[in-house]
């Protein structure tokens, strides 16, 4: 534990400094080691804490910082890196541009029932703009899902990627345990669960979905039972196959592709 926060302590201060190729390869080893560590760390501290099966939001909220941090890092090294020797950690975790992919009338009625929340709820314009595009986000991770998931499987990036395409002010309404955007973060844990070959994420979004429920108010409960239920199924209602680990397949990057 203390390892790991001293080496983040020295990542953050690396990243408030000037970033030139000389570091490229090594910050970004770094950052990789990092991201896997702290979802696998999350993780075990939910196993054995005082509130099992639950991951704390400032634990989601830590994931997403450094998540963004490496996005920042990548902006400006990656040039470097997809020459060297880490440029196989960096797949296509996009669906190909202009490719047609439909969601089940199911899970698109949920969107739709996410939608009627945030209308209904009364944010202010600025949070509501904010819940709105973290919302279409998800909604294009869900598509990724389902694109990648049918051609063999889904790997981290494919959909942790969504972590640093939402706003900054969304991370903090999560932050400040605003309803609505709890409800949204829900339904990307869930479609975490879609991974079958990382061990580290294995069971993140379960995790997540509990500390969630515990920072609901009662009359916004229901709105979790969809994806606690998908996420222990593994998101099969997007078309994922169970399938054997293959460890030839794993890629332990949190979410830094394109």
């Amino acid at each position: 534990m203390n390892g790991f926060r001293i080496s983040l302590e020295k990542f953050r201060s690396v990243l408030a400094s000037e970033i030139d190729a000389d570091v490229a390869d090594s910050l970004f080893g770094l950052a990789a080691a990092l991201s896997v560590s702290a979802m696998a760390r999350s993780c075990e501290a939910a196993e054995s804490g005082s509130n099992p099966q639950a991951i704390g939001m400032e634990d989601v909220a830590e994931l997403f910082i450094l998540t963004r941090g490496v996005r920042d890092v990548i902006a400006v090294t990656r040039d470097h890196i997809v020459q060297g020797p880490m440029s196989a950690l960096f797949p296509a975790h996009s669906a190909p541009e202009g490719m047609e992919i439909t969601l089940s009338a199911p899970v698109e009625s949920q969107f739709d029932a996410l939608q009627e929340m945030l209308e209904g709820w009364g944010l202010d314009p600025e949070a509501l703009e904010h819940c709105h595009s973290a919302l279409r986000d998800l909604h294009e991770i869900y598509e990724n899902v389902v694109y990648w998931g049918t051609r063999g499987h889904v790997e981290t990036g494919q959909v942790v990627r969504w972590m640093k395409m939402v706003s900054t002010e969304f991370v903090r309404l999560i932050q400040a345990r605003c309803q609505p955007a709890l409800v949204i973060f829900a339904y990307f844990a869930a479609a975490s669960s879609a991974v079958r070959t990382a061990w580290y994420i294995e069971n993140w979004g379960e995790y997540c979905i509990w500390g969630v429920s515990l920072e609901l108010e009662d009359r916004m409960q229901h709105f979790i039972e969809w994806p606690r239920e998908k996420a222990e199924q593994r998101m099969a209602a997007l078309g994922i196959k169970a399938q054997e680990p293959d460890d030839s397949l794993v890629k332990p990057i949190v979410g830094f592709g394109t």
